[in-house]
């Protein structure tokens, strides 16, 4: 132990040990301002009480021990030395090793210790982002949302510095104990001298990072006050105002992954990022009439909620610093690092109608943490019943005198297994997600950090599609005698994986990592037939899949001025992107000629969903070279700018340079006014280029519904050449910004976000064509033997406006704390122009008919506004949440001209088939109680008042009395009440 070690034995004096008690009980620890509990005394004396009880002796040097805590009571709980010595390491950090007998030395096991606290300014509120700083190990971390900080360093003598941009810097010095945990908590008095401390060295696994604090909510999905078990989609839909995803209805994969949006936007206008770093999108591309239509979204339920600690959402579009496709903002998922708890957690509920039965099991757990590193690993089991809001069918079923005997009909209703007189399951899909996900670091050596994480889920899911009718004898191959109720049984498979190394060089912070995604579905079709095969059709068949995939190369480096005032960023990234469409069996596709007993031709192909055909299997791949350069820095006493430029080359859109400005300005009084401009270019997807199929879909005709084949024609397709006259091209954003803060009062601030984005050449899935529509157009069909087409073009541009609020406040009332959290938000999209081809003059309406228009304008709600109030006391939380989804309107693609509408059986006159859906209110109410630190119990009742949206006024939007509600546009869902209960144990 050389010259500075210590000999203890046996003969301290017990009147020196009060002594030393006394005077330690007196005394700060690790330079927080905090007392010991009576029960715990100086590690020194500890040992004393082990050596007079044991008759052994102990080695040491005094700064191993130093800051160290012992409790009485060890002594007495373990029965033998060895036991005792095994949990004082646990605690401690500290390693005992017996070098003879009797004879033991101690050492630390690794030579860190922790920091942890929050970071409050004068008036006792939290700050976000307040930089912390060891100047020694160049080690650093910044508060979160709640200004809270948790970080490792050397352990022993610590001077750490905390800044905030506008607050005076403050210097603490103090002895951190080897191993041991330091809690203290800072409060930070405001200055004239605007001095930051930019901490650079993990910008890529939180956006919070960012010198300009440009994240606009962070949320954390803690299941107290969050219903829903395991789809991150709807714990944001009930989170964030300007975010939207509902489960839609009878529209094929779409039922299976919901596209979420935010800003009014589509899907594949938002970016999402695994701690910074790019997620790959869904494979499957949405071509049905729902929102979403024509664009690719990500997949956020397949993610396992329990690995993620926070959510990160930024204000305003960021494709100058993230890629192309951030025209409506960034969502930025923060994965569970060494500061998560294991805990199991079991989910289960059911609606108010009995249906909809949820039950889920998972989990978080912590496989091991330590200052060099940890590894965690989440999971999901959870299974989703089907809720069906079918209203009772109306309309002919066998199409002969059967038709009016009740006794024929109810045999008919008794057999379909939907109850009652339903012939369909209007609602949401049956699915079933079994997943798991990684999250790893590790120091490899001093300053050198490897990281690595991802994962799996794989998703079985079950619709339905249109029930086909006896009296439909051009759909039944004759193995159906009542008729059938075809099933679309998808098989997802998604998986990641990223791995990179972080260290320092010559001030330098850099980062390069490597990540691959792939996202795969395969279509099954069961309980269906191929009618043109007559009686030899099988009833269940694969339909083909799609698969998608990314592989990302990045470097990252970064550098903070001396002076702590400037940082700047640059980057390098390497894209390789592929898509697949594969073909199904040829009895899911084919025509194999069987007739009608009347001799006309019976469906070709699966019904419900027809498969790809072999002229659909396509395989596609491209690559992209991008670099940025970020400059952030900090100008006199109130004013910051951050500035930055991507370049960026794809072999469709060439090189194209984008760029962003933001300036912050922080007055005396603490108001923060910021404004930022980016401009972006958003290639098509390779979905969008090269997907194309034969697409069974049931469109609005006079009297209801009808079933037609629509040709999905690719990018690629010669008729589409001859109609557009040039490719797909890339669409270009402008986004514009401005963002205020004003502290209202100690614990309460108010924040808004206005912004405005135009979108040129936005790329969207045109409205069928027909031979109908135009002469020319019906010759050129008839040269490709197709009667019904659609497919991708650059035909619009549009404008969307938009402004979010929040606002926040806590009161401290006796013994317990109520806190409010209001926000809203409001958009409104609006096509501005559409433009089409010579070959294309004359069918605006057509080619972007006024559904389709509606879907983008008027077909997300408008509004949003999120009450929150929650009541904490003890073990117990209450919690009460109100949710205001604006209105949404349908239009009807013909009924622009009041001669096409028909007659509405329900006022007996004829009238439009638009509608407007009102705005609705649904209210939940959570109980939560956390009996002690390793059990929590959790009661949800979600849409208390049973709400749901506005029933259909016109039957002929019904379709024979099945869709009560709209299956086009969801503002909430059809869900209605429901009850939930969570039991969480924490490890």
């Amino acid at each position: 132990m050389g010259a500075i070690g210590t000999y203890r034995n046996t003969s301290a004096h017990p009147a020196i040990a009060v002594l030393l008690l006394a005077v330690a009980l007196c005394l700060p620890v690790g330079g927080a301002a905090q007392q010991e509990p009576i029960s715990h005394y100086p590690f020194d004396m500890g040992l004393d009480a082990i050596e007079q009880q044991y008759g052994c002796a102990f080695l040491y040097e005094p700064a191993t021990i130093r800051g160290q805590r012992f409790d009485p009571a060890w002594l007495t709980q373990f029965p033998s030395l060895g036991g005792l010595l095994k949990h004082v390491s646990k605690v401690s950090s500290l390693i005992f090793t017996e070098i003879e007998i009797g004879f033991w030395t101690i050492q630390p096991s690794h030579p860190y210790g922790r920091l942890q606290g929050v970071v409050l300014d004068d008036a006792g509120q939290p700050l976000v982002g307040a930089s912390l700083y060891h100047a020694d190990s160049e080690r650093g971390a910044s508060t979160d949302i709640n200004g809270y900080y948790d970080f490792w360093v050397p352990a022993g003598d610590v001077t750490l510095q905390v800044s905030y941009i506008g607050f005076r810097t403050v210097d603490t010095s103090f002895w951190l104990p080897f191993g041991q945990l330091n809690t203290t908590n800072y409060t930070l008095k405001s200055s004239v001298d605007l001095v930051e401390v930019t901490v650079i060295g993990d910008t890529p696994r939180s956006l919070s990072y960012l010198a300009i604090p440009a994240v606009g909510e962070q949320l954390v999905p803690d299941g107290k006050t969050t219903a829903p078990i395991a789809d991150l989609g709807q714990m944001l839909q009930y989170a964030v105002p300007s975010f939207h995803s509902t489960y839609q209805t009878v529209s094929d994969g779409t039922d299976h992954v919901d596209p979420p949006t935010l800003r009014g936007l589509a899907p594949d206008q938002l970016l999402v990022l695994v701690n910074g770093h790019r997620r790959h999108s869904s494979a499957l591309i949405n071509v049905n009439n729902t929102i979403g239509r024509g664009s690719v979204a990500t997949d956020l339920n397949s993610i396992p909620a329990s690995a993620i600690a926070r959510v990160e959402i930024l204000p305003d579009g960021t494709t100058a610093r993230y890629g192309s496709d951030a025209i409506a903002g960034v969502i930025n998922l923060v994965l569970k690092d060494s500061l998560a708890t294991s805990s199991v957690r079991l989910t289960t509920g059911v609606t108010a109608q009995g249906d909809g039965l949820q039950a889920g099991l998972t989990g978080h757990w912590q496989v091991y943490a330590n200052p060099r590193g940890f590894l965690n690993l989440s999971w999901r089991l959870d299974v989703r019943e089907a809720v069906n809001r079918s209203g009772d069918y109306q309309g002919p079923v066998f199409g002969d005198t059967r038709d009016t005997n009740a006794d024929s009909l109810a045999q008919f209703f008794a057999q379909t297994g939907f109850g009652g007189q339903r012939v369909m399951m209007v609602g949401s899909a049956a699915i079933g997600n079994a997943g798991f996900w990684v999250n790893h670091e590790k120091q490899l050596g001093r300053g050198l950090l490897l990281y690595q994480f991802g994962g799996m889920n794989r998703r079985q899911g079950q619709s339905h599609g249109f029930y086909r009718f006896p009296y439909q004898q051009r759909r039944q191959s004759g193995l159906y005698p009542w008729g059938f109720s075809p099933e679309i049984h998808p098989g997802i498979t998604d998986a990641s994986w990223q791995a990179g190394v972080r260290t320092t060089w010559n001030k330098w912070q850099v980062d390069a990592s490597q990540g691959v995604g792939t996202n795969q579905l395969a279509f099954q079709i069961k309980n269906s037939n191929n009618a043109s095969m007559g009686l030899q059709s099988p009833t269940s068949v694969y339909a083909g899949g799609v698969r998608y995939g990314q592989m990302n190369s990045q470097l990252d480096v970064s550098r903070t001025g001396q002076d702590r005032k400037t940082a700047l960023f640059l980057g390098f990234g390497w894209r390789y992107e592929w898509y697949a469409q594969h073909a199904g069996e040829e009895a899911s596709w084919a025509n194999y000629g069987d007739t009608t007993a009347l001799g006309e031709a019976r469906e070709a192909g699966i019904q419900v969903f027809p498969g790809y055909r072999p002229s659909n299997a396509v395989r596609a791949a491209r690559s992209t070279a991008a670099s940025y350069l970020q400059w952030d820095q900090v100008l006199g006493r109130h004013w910051q700018y951050s500035v930055a430029f991507r370049g960026e080359y794809q072999p469709d859109a060439g090189e194209y340079l984008t760029g962003k400005l933001a300036v912050q300005y922080q007055t005396p009084g603490k108001q923060k006014l910021r404004v930022a401009i980016n401009t972006g270019l958003r290639p098509p997807s390779l979905a969008q280029q090269y997907f194309s199929s034969n697409i069974s879909q049931f469109v609005p005709g006079d009297n209801g519904l009808v079933g037609i084949e629509i040709a999905q024609l690719n990018s690629q397709h010669l008729l589409v050449g001859q109609l557009l006259r040039k490719p797909l091209q890339a669409e270009r954003s402008f986004n514009y910004s401005l963002r205020y803060q004003q502290p209202l009062a100690p614990n309460s601030t108010l924040t808004l976000t206005a912004y405005h984005i135009n979108i040129h050449n936005r790329i969207v899935l045109g409205s069928r064509l027909g031979s109908d529509d135009d002469e020319e157009l019906a010759a050129l069909l008839a040269t490709q033997g197709l009667t019904e087409i659609q497919f991708f073009t650059n035909a619009i541009r549009t404008r969307t406006l938009g402004l979010d609020a929040g606002w926040s406040h806590a009161w401290s009332l006796p013994r317990s704390q109520l806190v409010f959290r209001m926000a809203a938000s409001y958009n409104r999209t609006r096509v501005q122009d559409v433009r089409l081809p010579a070959a294309l003059q004359g069918l605006e309406g057509r080619v972007f008919n006024r559904e389709d228009r509606a879907f983008l304008e008027q077909g997300q709600p408008a509004s949003k506004w999120i009450g929150q109030l929650t009541w904490h006391r003890g073990t117990w939380e209450l919690a009460w949440q109100s949710t205001r989804f604006g209105s949404v309107t349908y239009l009807h693609p013909a009924d622009g001209d009041a001669d096409h509408w028909v007659v509405n059986a329900y006022s007996g006159r004829i009238a439009s088939r638009d509608q407007t859906f009102r705005a609705k209110c649904t209210h939940d109410v959570s109980v939560h109680w956390q009996p002690t630190s390793a059990l929590q119990l959790s009661i949800h009742a979600k849409n208390v008042f049973n709400t749901y949206p506005d029933a259909h006024t016109h039957s002929a939007n019904t379709n024979n009395g099945i869709f009560t509600y709209s299956r086009h546009i969801q503002q909430f869902g059809v869900w209605g009440a429901m009850g939930l209960v969570g039991l969480e144990v924490v490890f």
